[in-house]
């Protein structure tokens, strides 16, 4: 579930970080470094100050003048110094319990929101915005995505139309002479569409993904749930929408929680939450209200847990707290006997036994 983090650091100390690492550097080749370094800095500070007012559109924040040293900065992520520590602590997200690209609570890491890569933004690599929080399932599912397509030149893009329109209406023809009908007409849209939109400045510009530090809709959460009952089991149906989204972010939502794959990837975890707070209750025989109460001093646990308002765990506890006939679902298991925990049974055969006490 996307979710709203808050950044701890400013653009202004990554700079400084920059700075203290070219005044203490005394490497390898350490003149041509901090000649280098200093070059760099000068280039990088309106990039590092504007990026939370550019990152929608990167194409202002490609820098073909730090292309010579973009091996350097792109390993700076990877720097050991004193001044890039605040890196390491970065990749450090066990306060996290759960991811705020997709809410599940899986094994978080760093990724970067524009891609480091040396074609793309390596100088970016060390700056605190463009590190956000994700597990290893979405960023193998967002890769090395950013908007910035160049579209083609308009002489050959319309040569290239024309010939796909000669090539649809030569196989029209042929496909009305062996059927000896007449062929159907062209359907073709023109319109942009949310995911589609229209170019500026030859260069297609729309944002995919959502950004959990600078997306400030995300603080007042997207959606909510709907469960459906599989054989007895929860998973997540639908998504309930916010009354106070755009169309433009529903659409960048969507996307998102698509390209994600958030609802294949949560029905394992809904279920066997549910199974978990059905054998706890079991053979309790608790009234309506206790499960209720319960089921909120767990909400609230674990918000505090994840440190996410919008989790998929949480989600779940809320749909289950809005949903009447779950709740007396739940009362009526916890009726049931608690099932009894499996006993070991030996297999080895005697003379195996009596061997390994006498080693004993």
């Amino acid at each position: 579930m996307p979710s709203a983090l808050l950044c701890k650091r400013r653009a202004e100390q990554d700079l400084d970080a920059l700075h203290q690492y070219a005044s203490t550097y005394r490497g390898k080749d350490w003149k041509a470094r901090v000649q280098q370094v200093t070059t760099a800095s000068k280039h990088l500070e309106r990039v590092f100050l504007n990026y939370s007012r550019l990152f929608e559109k990167p194409r202002w924040l490609l820098q073909a003048r730090l292309r010579g040293i973009a091996s350097l900065l792109h390993d700076l992520y990877d720097s050991k110094a004193e001044p890039f520590r605040y890196i390491a602590e970065l990749r450090n997200y066990e306060r996290f319990g759960a991811c705020p690209y997709c809410g599940l609570p899986k094994n978080i890491t760093v990724d970067h929101y524009l891609p480091r890569n040396h074609k793309a933004f390596p100088h970016l690599s060390f700056l605190s915005l463009n590190l956000v929080p994700a597990c290893s399932d979405c960023q193998g599912s967002k890769g090395s995505f950013y908007p910035y397509k160049p579209a083609m030149p308009a002489k050959a893009y319309r040569s290239m139309g024309r010939l796909r329109l000669c090539e649809k209406e030569k196989a029209s023809i042929k496909k009305a002479r062996r059927a000896k009908t007449p062929p159907a007409p062209s359907l073709r849209v023109f319109e942009a569409t949310p995911l589609r939109p229209n170019k500026v400045l030859g260069v297609q510009e729309t944002r995919r993904f959502i950004h959990p530090y600078l997306d400030e809709f995300l603080h007042d959460g997207v959606f909510d749930v709907g469960l459906v009952w599989s054989g007895g089991r929860p998973e997540i149906g639908r998504f309930l929408w916010k009354r106070h989204l755009t169309d433009a972010q529903r659409a960048l939502v969507l996307f998102h929680v698509g390209k994600m794959k958030v609802k294949d990837r949560s029905r394992g975890i809904v279920r066997r939450l549910h199974m978990a707070f059905e054998k706890y209750i079991a053979g309790k025989s608790v009234n309506r209200e206790e499960v209720v109460d319960r089921l909120k001093f767990l909400l609230d646990t674990l918000q505090e847990r994840t440190g996410l308002a919008n989790s998929i765990e949480a989600k779940y506890f809320e749909a289950l707290l809005r949903d009447p006939a779950a709740i007396n679902q739940l009362v009526a298991a916890s009726a049931a006997p608690k099932p009894k925990p499996l006993t070991h049974v030996s297999t080895a055969v005697r003379k195996t036994v009596s061997h390994r006490r006498g080693r004993a």
